[in-house]
């Protein structure tokens, strides 16, 4: 799965619910493609238990280059979250 969202509080949110203990054991990997670097985003979001699934790309979700590094055509689904009031948070 590649994650796309410019907010930390969504992607916490995806995350948390995703790999919820009530759902068992769940062996797929995370790709969140991200504007801030892997440590700032690592350190507010995730939980270090679940760092073995996820992986941390940086920089804007659209660009061809960050879709190649994250090998979004391997992926089995792609989920671009946007803000609530669809305005760009930067």
């Amino acid at each position: 799965i590649i994650l796309c969202a410019g907010d930390d509080f969504i992607i916490k949110n995806f995350v948390q619910e995703f790999f919820h203990p009530d759902r068992g054991f769940v062996k797929t990997q995370v790709v969140v493609i991200h504007r801030n670097s892997e440590s700032q985003l690592s350190e507010n979001v995730f939980d270090m238990r679940l760092r073995s699934r996820l992986t941390i790309i940086k920089g804007q979700p659209l660009s061809p280059s960050v879709m190649k590094r994250a090998k979004v055509s391997k992926a089995q689904e792609f989920i671009l979250i946007s803000t609530k009031s669809g305005v760009s948070i930067d």
